[in-house]
């Protein structure tokens, strides 16, 4: 009697499990990352000793390495910071300036936020 072979298939995993993950993974981390947001020009801060984190803020200031600056997105002057500011001033400023800024213009804008009535600045570095 001769029996008739059957043709075994060769068994394959299924992918579909794995992409189910990945794209879980994905809504994951697109959920729960936090976008930081672009600065207006390219800026490379100073380097600090320092290693204190540096927090998000509501008002942030951006110096140029040209001397350009930025109020939360809009370009301002040393001129019309102050107007920038608004009534009443933010109680703390970020300010993120170019490593190549002079420090005499930082230490204007300093000043000027200070005049303005903002209570804290913070001045954004990178530890070396």
């Amino acid at each position: 009697m001769k029996l008739t072979r059957r043709r075994r298939l060769a068994e394959t995993e299924s992918v579909v499990p794995l992409i189910n993950i990945v794209f879980l993974l994905l809504i994951f981390f697109m959920v729960v990352g936090e976008l930081a947001a672009p600065t207006p020009f390219p800026l490379e801060p100073p380097q600090s000793s320092s290693d204190l984190a540096s927090e998000k803020r509501e008002a942030e200031l951006f110096v140029s390495a040209d001397g350009a600056l930025s109020f939360n997105g809009a370009n301002v002057t040393e001129a019309t910071l102050a107007d920038a500011l608004g009534t009443p001033p933010p109680a703390e400023v970020r300010v993120a300036a170019d490593g190549k800024v002079e420090a005499r213009l930082v230490g204007r804008l300093l000043a000027g936020l200070r005049e303005a009535g903002v209570k804290r600045a913070f001045l954004v570095t990178v530890k070396n």
